[in-house]
């Protein structure tokens, strides 16, 4: 195959990956803290997919979701997850853990492709933080 003909062959994957994949509107809401080690949340995201083994492009998309908490007035600082994917917990989603605790993955738990709404997740923090008040966030990116 010539230089040429990689080139049109890269573009055109290039452009219906694009087309076809896309995700977005990623929304966290409804944040609680539960008990002293766990944090509860609504996510939702439009235009999700899960096609491993299904159809082209055979991939998922995912939400990187990771929380951050800080002492009143105090400096943002990583909340650091479990790695155990059984300590997390959601209705209708697959969350994978990361060896570092800093986040984890949120993907379909089915085959297909459509909007998350309002999916319930609730993640626990390794270790337990000293006494006293916190603020906790919770980001993601698609």
């Amino acid at each position: 195959m010539s230089f040429f003909h990689r080139q049109i062959l890269l573009f055109m994957i290039a452009f219906i990956s694009a087309t076809v994949c896309y995700a977005n509107n990623l929304q966290i809401n409804n944040l609680q803290v539960i008990g002293n080690n766990k944090i509860s949340f609504r996510v939702s995201w439009e235009n999700s997919w899960e096609l491993e083994n299904i159809a082209a492009p055979y991939n998922h998309d995912a939400a990187w979701i990771f929380v951050k908490y800080r002492a009143a007035n105090g400096t943002w600082q990583h909340l650091d997850l479990s790695s155990n994917s059984a300590d997390h917990q959601s209705d209708s989603l697959i969350i994978e853990t990361v060896t570092d605790g800093k986040g984890v993955f949120l993907k379909k738990k089915f085959p297909g492709s459509g909007d998350i709404s309002n999916a319930l997740v609730t993640l626990n923090w390794s270790g337990y933080l000293s006494a006293g008040s916190f603020d906790f966030k919770v980001f993601g990116i698609e």
